[in-house]
C-alpha cells in the first residue's frame, strides 16, 4: 500500500497487496478527486477529524467497501463520491454536512438506512439512484429540493416524510419504488415533477399537509381529464395536454397492442421522439417491449438512438439497442 499527500490534500491512494483497511493520516483536510477510485481490495476506511471535503469521486467503484467512518468536520461530500460502492451498508452523515453532491450514493445497493443532516438543502440528482437495499431514509427539516431520481428504484423503501421545508420534488424521484406504501408530503410543497411516484406499484397511502387548493394546484388533477379521454377512447393525438401525459397514454396502448392504423402511423410518424423520451424517462421495460417488435427499430435510427441513449447514460437501454442491432438488424 502507498498513498500521496500534499499540503493537507489526500491525493492518491494506490492498492498494493491485499490490504482490507485504511486510517487516513492526521493533517489531511480534504480527499481529492478519485483519490480511492477502484481500490476493490478495501473494506473498512477511517476519515479523522479535521477532513472538511470528501472529493468528486473519491471512493468511486470500491466494490468491496461496507464502513467509512465520517467525521462531524466533514462539510462537503461531492458528486459521485460513493458511486459504485455495492456493499457499503450504511453511512453516517454529519450535520455538519451541507452538501451533497449529484450521484453521491448511485448505485450502493447494500445501503439499508441513511439520514439526511440539516444543514443541506438539496438532495441532488440521483443521488441515491438504485440504492434497491435502502429501507430508511430520514430528511431533516430545512431541506427545500428534492431533485429529479434521487431515489430512483429504491425497492426497498416503503415509507417517506417529506418534511414542510420541502418546496420542489423533481421528476420520477421516486420511481419504481415498488415497496413504498405511505408517503407524507409537507405543506409547503409547490412544484411536483413528472412520474414522481410512477411504478411504485404497492402505494397505498399519500397524506398531503397542505390545503387542498394547494394540493389542486401541484398535483395532476390540474390536466383536462376530458383531453386524456380523447386520446384513449378517440385515439386524437392532437390533444393539447403536456408531453408527459401524452407520452404516458401513448405508452399504455402501445403495451396493450396499438390495434388501430392511426395509432400505428401515429407512433410510426413520431417514434424518434417517443424513442428519445424513453431514453430520458430511463422506461427499460417499454424499451424492450419495441424490441420485441421488428417494425420501428431500424439501420437508419439505431445507431443515433444508441449515441443518445450514452449521452443520457441510458446505460441499460443502450445495451438494449446495441443486442437488437447486433441480433436483429445484424449490422
Amino acid at each position: 500500500m502507498s498513498f500521496l499527500v500534499n499540503n493537507g490534500l489526500f491525493v492518491m491512494y494506490h492498492e498494493q497487496g491485499g490490504e482490507t483497511e485504511f486510517v487516513i493520516p492526521t493533517g489531511v483536510s480534504k480527499i481529492g478527486a478519485e483519490a480511492f477510485r477502484n481500490c476493490n481490495n478495501l473494506e473498512s476506511v477511517t476519515v479523522p477529524k479535521g477532513v472538511t471535503e470528501v472529493g468528486d469521486r473519491a471512493f468511486y467503484y470500491c466494490s468491496n467497501l461496507t464502513s467509512i467512518k465520517i467525521p462531524y468536520t466533514v462539510e462537503k461530500i461531492g458528486a459521485e463520491a460513493f458511486c459504485g460502492c455495492k456493499k457499503l451498508k450504511s453511512v453516517d452523515i454529519s450535520d455538519n454536512t451541507n452538501e451533497i453532491g449529484d450521484r453521491a450514493f448511485y448505485y450502493c445497493s447494500g445501503l439499508t438506512s441513511v439520514k439526511i443532516p440539516q444543514n443541506v438543502g438539496t438532495i441532488g440528482f440521483e443521488t441515491f439512484y438504485y440504492c434497491t437495499s435502502l429501507k430508511t431514509v430520514t430528511i431533516a427539516q430545512n431541506v427545500t429540493k428534492i431533485d429529479s431520481e434521487a431515489f430512483y428504484r429504491c425497492e426497498s423503501l416503503e415509507e417517506i416524510v417529506i418534511p414542510d421545508s420541502v418546496t420542489e420534488i423533481g421528476d420520477r424521484a421516486f420511481y419504481y419504488c415498488t415497496n413504498l406504501k405511505t408517503v407524507t408530503i409537507g405543506e409547503n410543497v409547490k412544484k411536483m415533477g413528472s412520474w414522481v411516484f410512477r411504478n411504485c406499484t404497492n402505494l397505498e397511502t399519500i397524506i398531503y399537509k397542505g390545503i387542498k387548493l394547494s394540493w389542486e394546484k401541484i398535483s395532476l388533477t390540474k390536466i383536462q381529464v376530458e383531453d386524456v379521454f380523447k386520446i384513449i377512447d378517440r385515439e386524437d393525438f392532437s390533444s393539447k395536454i403536456p408531453a408527459s401525459m401524452k407520452y404516458d397514454i401513448v405508452r399504455q396502448l402501445f403495451m396493450r397492442g396499438g390495434t388501430s392504423d392511426k395509432f400505428n402511423n401515429y407512433f410510426r410518424k413520431n417514434f424518434i421522439k417517443i424513442f428519445k423520451m424513453i431514453i430520458d424517462m430511463k422506461d427499460i421495460e417499454f424499451a424492450e417491449k419495441i424490441s420485441n417488435d421488428t417494425k420501428y427499430l431500424t439501420a437508419k435510427n439505431i445507431d443515433s438512438l444508441i449515441s443518445y441513449a450514452h449521452e443520457k447514460r441510458g446505460f441499460e437501454i443502450s445495451v438494449i439497442l446495441m443486442d437488437y442491432k447486433d441480433t436483429i438488424l445484424k449490422i
